[in-house]
């Protein structure tokens, strides 16, 4: 189904369209409707890109409680633009099992993303109007890598990246399984309510590398471990993804489970320069418990490193919480 130029400016972003054309993303479009989209997908050829445009209530309901019902011999989407703002990034988080197919989804304009005027920013602005995080890193004088462990689609990544890019030197590393989580505790599963449950948030890296392309993220600044940490971080020394000791700035851990934050915080124990920041998407979710969680993980740590400090610093809602982490032989 052919669409006009003019058509396709009105509901796509020129960065996204760019991406688009450079990868044949607009050979073969259909545009549908949310409520539309399992009526017609028989008749949707294998290279095909959907533009995804209002996603109806009732529909999502049926999508957040059912899912869609895949199966590997039906026809394949290649990508799914999707074209509701409101709604994108509740259909990140809802399209795991499109995602595991190999599904690109986007958005259609790359500013649900990372917001133009982050991405224009100079050095003082970026210092000065967009977080705590980037103010403290600039006037503390960090200079070392961002980690980023448990990226999702890479919402927190591409933002962090666009806050600390004028000030941090080295590089941005993004670690996550892309299938989604690991199996959790029971007590983990209970505590939120379901939320946390094997393969949930899983968003594929084809998506993650697509999104960073459109946001002009130079390649060799970004790189992209993927696998369970089991594989990837357990036993392996960091000296294999070029981390050396004391060289990382910024750790941002948002692992949601005991397990995982566990083996994250040993690998990173020799990485971390005395003032780095560290951070915990998910501190007090599992009832802050000190028995699950990332915080019960976080406290185990503490006590097998018994000369390290997590000194309070900075949170935006409840659930986060940011540390200066300091050596006190340092």
């Amino acid at each position: 189904m052919l669409f006009n130029s003019c058509f396709l400016k009105s509901i796509i972003s020129d960065t996204v369209l760019s991406y688009l054309n450079n990868n044949e993303g607009l050979s073969d479009l259909y545009c549908l409707s949310f409520s539309e989209f399992n009526k017609h997908r028989n008749k949707i050829a294998k290279t095909t890109s959907i533009l995804l445009m209002d996603v109806d209530q009732s529909s999502l309901d049926n999508l957040i409680y059912q899912g869609w019902n895949l199966h590997r011999g039906e026809p394949f989407i290649c990508r799914i633009i999707v074209c509701d703002e409101q709604q994108f990034p509740v259909l990140m988080r809802k399209l795991d099992s499109w995602f595991r197919l190999g599904c690109i989804v986007l958005p259609a304009n790359i500013s649900w993303v990372v917001p133009q005027r982050l991405r224009e920013a100079d050095a003082l602005a970026c210092a000065w109007e967009t977080s705590a995080a980037a103010n403290y890193v600039a006037r503390c004088n960090l200079k070392g890598h961002y980690v980023e462990l448990g990226t999702f689609w890479g919402k927190s990544c591409f933002n962090s990246y666009h806050e600390l890019r004028h000030w941090l030197r080295g590089r941005f590393y993004a670690f996550d399984s892309f299938l989604g989580l690991s199996r959790p505790m029971e007590r983990e599963t209970i505590a939120t309510g379901g939320d946390f449950s094997e393969g949930a948030y899983c968003a594929n890296q084809q998506s993650f590398l697509a999104i960073a392309d459109i946001l002009g993220i130079p390649k060799d600044q970004l790189k992209v471990v993927s696998g369970f940490y089991n594989d990837t971080l357990n036993g392996t020394s960091p000296h294999l993804y070029e981390l050396e000791d004391e060289s990382v700035s910024v750790c941002f851990i948002d692992c949601d489970l005991y397990e995982p934050t566990k083996l994250v915080l040993d690998f990173v124990t020799p990485l971390l320069e005395p003032g780095a920041l560290i951070y915990f998407d998910d501190w007090r979710l599992c009832r802050a418990s000190r028995q699950f969680g990332e915080r019960a993980a976080a406290l185990d740590w503490l006590e097998r490193n018994n000369n390290f400090e997590l000194v309070e610093f900075h949170r935006d809602i409840w659930q986060h919480q940011w540390f200066i982490f300091q050596k006190n032989d340092a």
